[in-house]
């Protein structure tokens, strides 16, 4: 009795994803950083929170942008990729939900923004972290 109900909470236990950098967990901890977005070429100041293989932009003007990270664990923090589209919220790793209305394809259960266009790339001061 007592096997499987340990064998059942394994089974049934997600791995803990945190984003991490030189083995330090840095999830729930805001960083100031540079945003460069590939769709209109612009650099953005802002404040970075990771969250797993999220990224959440905080922007001066108070809105924010989702990201899904390529990986949770930073090599570079100079060259950390994301993928999301503004107006876009993920539910997962496949599927977010739109709030823009430029184009069709931008409906619930759209695919997670994964073109050229939405790449961002973040750099972070590595003294920061």
């Amino acid at each position: 009795m007592k096997f499987s109900l340990i064998l059942s909470t394994v089974l049934l236990t997600t791995p803990v994803i945190a984003a991490e950098y030189e083995g330090k967990n840095i999830d729930n901890q805001k960083f100031p950083a540079k945003a460069y977005y590939q769709k209109t070429g612009g650099v953005y100041d802002v404040m970075v929170e990771f969250k797993g293989d999220r990224a959440i932009l905080y922007f001066t003007d108070d809105s924010q942008v989702i990201l899904n990270l390529g990986t949770p664990r930073i090599s570079d923090p100079n060259n950390i990729i994301g993928y999301g589209r503004i107006g876009f919220i993920p539910i997962n790793r496949r599927f977010s939900f739109g709030l823009e209305s430029s184009d069709s394809n931008n409906d619930i259960g759209s695919p997670t923004p994964r073109t050229a266009e939405d790449v961002w790339k973040i750099q972070l001061d590595p003294n920061n972290l």
